[in-house]
């Protein structure tokens, strides 16, 4: 994350502290959006739109 300067120390912290793992799993946002029109469809069909 480009805007955060510490993130990568800040992360590593994190996991350090609590025994985790970083990984950096390879993937594009596709499943976002996806998760993103399936919820706002669902919202509208509630709403009537």
């Amino acid at each position: 994350m480009s805007y955060e300067s510490d993130f990568d120390i800040i992360i590593e912290e994190f996991a350090c502290n609590f025994g985790f793992e970083v990984i950096e799993p390879e993937g594009s946002t596709k499943i976002v959006q996806k998760s993103y029109n399936q919820m706002r469809n669902m919202i509208f069909r509630l709403l009537k739109v």
